[in-house]
């Protein structure tokens, strides 16, 4: 994640383990049993992240979501 990390902790801390890497920057492991448990874990901390290592049903999730989260903040301009 790209943000410091406690912040991350404070956030979701309870269902992740968060590791500094830097001032601005730390790691998140998670295991879960459904993938939608740490996009929403993601969301929710409100920081860019990168994903290094996930299940492909995660990086489907992902897509689909981004989709139709994309769809749905154009159609609030029309």
């Amino acid at each position: 994640m790209h943000a410091p990390a406690e912040d991350v902790e404070r956030r979701i801390g309870r269902w992740a383990q968060v590791a500094a890497i830097d001032a601005q920057s730390c790691r998140v492991e998670m295991d879960a049993g459904q993938p939608q448990w740490p996009l929403f874990a993601l969301g929710v901390v409100r920081a860019p992240f990168d994903i290094e290592t996930a299940p492909a049903e995660l990086h489907a999730m992902l897509d689909d979501w981004s989709e139709r989260f994309a769809a749905a903040a154009a159609s609030r301009s029309r």
